[in-house]
């Protein structure tokens, strides 16, 4: 099956032997597969989750705390967007060119056919788990997360989590205090072309608050690694975001301009200007 097959059953179906599939395929093997996803969830803070298995099967050792499910959820919407055109997909086909093979896809997550604004996430079902959902709605260009476990049935699954996502679209809004790509600082550095460079935040940051509620206090605190910057890396610092005292977020600084190490000319250029004032 080709990869776009493989995670539209997934993301559509919860596929199980797909995900087995695509783990392998990534890892080489699923104890491999399953050891990464461990240490990204120690990544990411996910302080209550241990996997054994790709797939979501039950084990005593296999949990995850509704927290940290949110937590991985935003992340990866975050991340990787594009899962969001094969979660919102209500009904879809694999082997749509083999009319022989041709197979029916009906998203187990029902809401995103009948709750605007809800595009994904995930559902979920094991006999020790029972059902559960993440669900994500965007609305007036805010995105929320909703995490509802251990539903006795489906209808109070879903009762649940449009509750969650009702109030949440309701009570709460976001403001916007830095918009990926805004500049936090300038920097200048012979050693470098341009010598004169920008440092932009690499995501949107934005503070939620209840309707009506002031923002309160924003600090920030800036941490640029000149030595990153040298050796020509992605990221070359962070920004931590504090709120009312408490931090809040912290996101990666990259620089804006495409940047290389000098040459003996580019420095011995950049001393005449420095003495005869060009620009």
């Amino acid at each position: 099956m080709r990869l776009e097959d493989l995670l539209k059953a997934v993301a559509i179906a919860s596929a199980n032997d797909a995900a087995m599939s695509l783990a392998v395929h990534i890892a080489g093997s699923e104890e491999e597969f399953v050891s990464r996803m461990n240490k990204k969830a120690e990544e990411l803070g996910m302080k209550n989750t241990h996997f054994v298995n790709p797939y979501g099967f039950d084990s005593p050792e296999h949990y995850a705390s509704a927290r940290d499910i949110g937590i991985m959820s935003a992340y990866l919407i975050n991340k990787y967007p594009k899962v969001l055109e094969y979660t919102s997909m209500y009904e879809n086909y694999v082997r749509e060119d083999n009319l022989e093979k041709k197979f029916w896809l009906v998203n187990t997550n029902k809401l995103v056919k009948f709750m605007k604004g809800v595009d994904g996430l995930k559902t979920g079902w094991t006999p020790a788990a029972k059902y559960s959902i993440t669900a994500t709605i965007l609305k007036n260009d805010v995105r929320f997360i909703a995490v509802v476990m251990a539903c006795d049935n489906p209808n109070l699954r879903t009762q649940d989590v449009v509750g969650l996502l009702n109030y949440a679209t309701s009570n709460y809004d976001v403001h916007s205090y830095l918009k990926k790509g805004d500049v936090v600082t300038s920097l200048e550095d012979v050693l470098i072309q341009p010598s004169k460079y920008t440092v932009v935040v690499n995501e949107d940051i934005n503070i939620l608050k209840r309707k009506g509620d002031k923002v309160g206090d924003i600090k920030v605190d800036i941490k640029i690694d000149n030595f990153k910057i040298k050796n020509l890396e992605e990221v070359v610092g962070t920004i931590d975001v504090y709120h009312n005292g408490k931090l809040y977020k912290t996101a990666d600084l990259v620089l804006l301009e495409e940047v290389h190490k000098s040459t003996f000319f580019d420095i011995c250029l950049e001393i005449l200007r420095e003495l005869f004032f060009v620009s």
